[in-house]
């Protein structure tokens, strides 16, 4: 569940996944690590007694009535909140700044010369971020940088090309209309999210994906970019859609909801 440094996101939907061999439920064991860059610090965060997935309760929800878990980070001693900012798993505000990983694995078979389907799903977990100074698309000669400024910062720099500058255009424009009907909204912060998808470990398999379908739905008041080179389709007032015959990926798809300012 890797998440924006800085940003603790924690969902009990991240363990709920599902596998089916042909057609009957198998269990699945699911393996929790914590990363900070190329490190693995599973064992220290744990011998810490602190709750990985959750970042230390950190941003625990509540879930059937329960009040969510304090902070274990709050209880530790300075010696081991120490420790953990030398290696960089929270910053100086005793903020979590880990990654946490799940992988649900299990074992299977696969008999010479027989077809064996096997499905599973899951509900993705989406990243977040938010931006609280939206006068700038107010500033014409700061704009564009301050806007460049905020994509490198909040969307994926491993694909620059993302958003195109065709979005970007198209985002300031529409943003700034609203500001000059209301200016008070330039107070309001704005908010992004974003779901990765990993797709070239398909390449692995015998052949490419047969058939590949994405349907892609947004909310009224978000706007929605794709870091894909694909055709995307509109296919209803909030709904995208893109299909691939034979489709054999050659990088991993991300897909961007930014929120609109809007009227309230």
């Amino acid at each position: 569940m890797p998440g924006a440094p800085g940003v603790a996101t924690y969902s009990p939907e991240m363990w709920e996944f599902l596998v089916e061999v042909d057609g009957i439920r198998i269990a699945h064991q699911t393996e929790v690590r914590a990363r900070v860059g190329d490190r693995d610090v599973t064992a220290l965060l744990a011998g810490m007694g602190l709750h990985i997935p959750s970042f230390g309760h950190f941003d625990d929800p509540p879930e059937n009535g329960r009040k969510p878990a304090p902070s274990q980070l709050a209880a530790l001693s300075t010696a081991s909140l120490e420790k953990l900012k030398g290696i960089g798993a929270i910053n100086r505000n005793d903020l979590p700044e880990w990654m946490t990983y799940l992988t649900h694995y299990w074992s299977q078979r696969f008999p010479s010369g027989k077809v064996v389907k096997v499905v599973h799903e899951y509900t993705p977990m989406p990243g977040g971020s938010a931006y609280g100074d939206l006068a700038m698309i107010q500033r014409p000669k700061t704009e564009g940088t301050a806007w460049r400024s905020l994509v490198d910062r909040d969307f994926d720099a491993r694909d620059p090309g993302c958003p195109d500058e065709a979005f970007s255009r198209s985002y300031i424009a529409h943003q700034r209309a609203l500001l000059e009907e209301a200016p008070e909204l330039a107070s309001t912060g704005l908010g992004f999210s974003w779901v990765r998808y990993i797709l070239t470990t398909a390449n692995t398999w015998k052949g490419p994906i047969r058939d590949f379908e994405l349907i892609v739905e947004r909310n009224p008041d978000e706007l929605v970019t794709f870091c894909w080179d694909g055709p995307v389709e509109k296919v209803g007032a909030d709904r995208f859609r893109t299909v691939q015959k034979d489709f054999r990926p050659e990088k991993e798809l991300t897909v961007y909801f930014v929120r609109s300012l809007k009227r309230r």
